[in-house]
């Protein structure tokens, strides 16, 4: 029998100031504020990875999304849960990541009001990419161009966070320049 407790989340104020913690559960279904990381990998020929989330995952299964992507665990920095989430999902490391901007946003899903404040970081990488195939069907490499295009041919093929991100981050995405849109949702 598991008798591990469930791992927190950190949870912040409207101004993105830790309050405390709680489990993702809870903290959705109270409609707790909430830390998210984007993260967005570019290889030498100038590439995005982007995956394709698992069948099994609870928020768009089989739906491509960036390169990483995960809750801020108590006691955690957005910098660090980066950092981790890529190694869980991507099985990448030694990566250095450059925050490029944050955004705010809250929205129903399900009958739960979700709100979260999202950072998004951006690294650059030579490594393989090694998918955990318990989160991760499918990765791919696609250029901006193609995946300008794809998204707009077919938007219901991504996150909707993905496209939201897409929409106001690609320059910055592209050029590593920080931004920050965390109340322009």
């Amino acid at each position: 029998m598991n008798t591990a407790e469930p791992i927190k989340i950190t949870i912040v104020d409207d101004a993105d100031n830790v309050i405390g913690s709680e489990t993702r559960t809870i903290a959705r279904q109270r409609g707790l504020i909430h830390r998210i990381v984007k993260v967005i990998i570019i290889n030498p020929a100038g590439q995005i990875l982007i995956q394709k989330r698992g069948a099994q995952m609870e928020d768009s299964p089989l739906k491509w999304d960036l390169s990483a992507t995960g809750h801020v665990d108590a006691g955690e920095d957005y910098e660090t849960a980066a950092h981790r989430e890529t190694q869980e999902e991507i099985g990448l490391t030694k990566l250095k990541l450059t925050f490029i901007g944050k955004y705010y946003y809250e929205r129903e899903v399900r009958s739960l009001m979700i709100r979260r404040f999202n950072a998004i970081f951006v690294g650059h990488t030579n490594q393989k990419p090694l998918p955990d195939p318990s989160e991760v069907a499918e990765i791919q490499w696609i250029t901006p161009h193609n995946l300008t295009t794809r998204l707009k041919a077919n938007p219901g093929e991504f996150t909707r966070s993905f496209s939201e991100i897409f929409d106001q981050f690609s320059n910055q995405i592209l050029a590593d320049k920080p931004v920050d849109h965390s109340r322009s949702n």
